[in-house]
């Protein structure tokens, strides 16, 4: 109730623009524009104080038309509804919004934007890092197969398998022949035609392992483990 009415006093609109006062309070700020700790105290508090001032996040146009309607004096309030009407929409109109003052609306404005200028360079760099990147890696190579057949008059064994240099330049394996005798033979990667390789005969298997700097070749022959050179020479290990 506005305070004419806890008077006695002739009421008009103004009073329910008071109880409107009220409302808006409540939805701004959480609380009772007036505490409700029993009738004579919110009698006294309606009568003679003021409500607690408003939230420090409310913009002053709405803080000013809240103490508006809800001064003491009739004469002192909004005249009418459509005055006061036309006040909320003014504000909305400007821009600002009722949960917070103008000054800080601004500056949440100018961070939205710095914070979309900032996005928009990232992903402008991400881009040109994407483009770059996918330029700069060389397409994967195609997978590459081919058969080796065993030299004529020669033929695999369970446990020949070829061996690839190091450099990929050579590969080795070992074969038998007709009589029953074995060897290791080299091939050039570039090439179809393999040689024997002299000294390796009598291996057990054609199973033998490059060093790392394919410069020689380790196998088995005449139950002992050998290392060949590459340029030349045996050597029993």
């Amino acid at each position: 109730m506005a305070p004419e009415q806890l008077q006695g006093k002739p009421t008009d609109a103004r009073s329910d623009i008071f109880s409107f006062g009220c409302v808006l309070y409540e939805t701004l700020t959480g609380k009772r524009a007036f505490p409700l700790e029993n009738k004579a105290s919110l009698i006294s508090a309606i009568m003679e104080r003021d409500p607690e001032p408003l939230t420090p996040m409310t913009p002053p146009m709405l803080e000013h038309i809240v103490k508006k309607c809800l001064a003491k004096d009739p004469d002192d309030r909004w005249q009418s509804a459509s005055d006061l009407k036309s006040e909320l929409q003014w504000i909305m109109e400007s821009g600002s919004s009722p949960g917070m003052p103008a000054p800080v609306v601004a500056q949440r404005r100018r961070n939205a934007r710095l914070g979309w200028i900032v996005a928009g360079v990232l992903a402008a760099l991400l881009a040109a890092f994407a483009i770059f990147y996918y330029r700069t890696i060389p397409a994967p190579a195609a997978a590459v197969r081919f058969e080796i057949a065993p030299p004529a008059g020669t033929s695999w064994g369970q446990l020949d398998f070829p061996v690839i240099s190091p450099d990929g330049s050579r590969m080795v394996f070992g074969t038998t022949k007709r009589d029953g005798s074995r060897n290791l033979w080299m091939r050039p990667m570039d090439s179809v035609n393999a040689q024997p390789i002299p000294g390796t005969e009598g291996t057990i298997s054609g199973l033998c392992a490059w060093s790392p700097d394919g410069r020689s070749i380790a196998y088995v022959a005449d139950g002992n483990l050998r290392r060949l050179e590459m340029s030349g020479g045996h050597r029993k290990c």
